[in-house]
């Protein structure tokens, strides 16, 4: 079977490993001028600046040619300071498709008691988990944990304090890590749903998101998202909890438009009399302000198909108020 192609990368596959008897351990393999070696069972290949550039698709798109990875399979890059072993930094384009988590070597105290206890010899996982069932887990729990994500998100990048994009200026000789853009953001919405479904401490998550979007984006979003409350948003569309926008934190009704909409978009339960509850709480948030209501509504009505079809033979009908209030906002879009 031919080898699926990509412009500088090639996958081979391995017919056979087999053992050399050699007086000393073996731990790289050289091919000049490429090195690769075995970690754990891993054929692990130093990324030369030209196999980088092939990357960016496999990383970002999971593609290698035509062959899409399947699903169980993930993408790991691990590396050590290239001064320290005469490596490669990453471009920043394929810095930027990770995310960055800084392993601290440790004292000497600290090697010491891992390296008495078992010194790695140790291979037994305590409370193994089964792949399959943590999977269905994960998935039950997604839609509206991040649902919950992109509405923070959103309400954070859209409000005052923006950070949508910069890009960190970089001592020169130093890896660029983390920083904030649309890509970037988009991951952070998946490390706060990520973050709460498998209970991590809030010091995790700061060093994911810190690893996401830069230290100083992420500090920014926490202060902020400490600062903020939100309703539950399956409650709020439920009417079973109270919300009432605040023309001081349009930041806060940016968030919960983004939620409500995110969340609608991700589950088909109740949906309906959801979305009905939808345009009830834009026609309020309207009243403060409509640009927040732009986007959220354009999802629910155009992409979901729940805009004033919701409301035919009803005498009330917020869906298409709030469309019409929306119109001069789209027409200036479109111009």
């Amino acid at each position: 079977m031919a080898a699926p192609q990509a412009e500088g990368l090639r996958l081979t596959e391995i017919v056979s490993v087999r053992a050399l008897t050699v007086d000393e351990d073996v731990f790289d393999l050289t091919t000049d001028p490429d090195h690769c070696f075995f970690a754990s069972g891993v054929l692990v290949h130093n990324c030369t600046p030209a196999v980088q550039a092939a990357l960016l698709r496999v990383v970002l798109e999971r593609r290698v040619g035509d062959l899409v990875l399947p699903r169980g399979i993930r993408v790991f890059a691990a590396m050590n300071p290239p001064s320290e072993c005469g490596g490669y930094d990453l471009m920043p384009p394929l810095a930027n498709r990770f995310i960055w988590w800084k392993v601290d070597k440790g004292g000497q105290r600290n090697w010491g008691v891992w390296f008495l206890s078992d010194g790695g010899d140790n291979g037994d996982v305590e409370n193994p988990l089964d792949p399959a069932s943590e999977e269905d887990r994960v998935l039950q729990l997604w839609p509206a944990e991040y649902a919950t994500g992109r509405g923070l998100v959103w309400g954070f990048v859209n409000g005052p304090a923006g950070m949508s994009y910069y890009e960190p200026d970089v001592p020169e000789g130093q890896q660029i890590r983390g920083w904030p853009r649309r890509r970037t953001w988009t991951v952070a919405a998946r490390v706060i749903a990520a973050s709460k479904i498998h209970g991590l401490t809030e010091i995790e998550q700061s060093k994911l998101l810190e690893g996401t979007v830069g230290v100083g984006a992420s500090a920014a979003f926490e202060v902020w998202r400490a600062d903020i409350s939100m309703p539950n948003v399956e409650k709020l569309l439920d009417g079973e909890e109270e919300w009432k926008p605040d023309r001081t934190r349009i930041d806060r009704s940016s968030a919960v438009m983004g939620q409500c909409a995110a969340f609608l978009e991700a589950t088909d339960v109740k949906r309906h009399d959801r979305a009905k509850e939808f345009w009830r709480i834009a026609e309020r948030v309207c009243e403060t302000t409509a640009d927040v209501v732009w986007e959220p509504s354009i999802v629910v009505s155009g992409k979901l198909g729940l805009g004033r079809s919701l409301f035919r033979g009803e005498k009330d009908d917020p869906a298409t108020r709030v469309l019409a209030r929306l119109t001069p906002i789209r027409q200036a879009s479109e111009g």
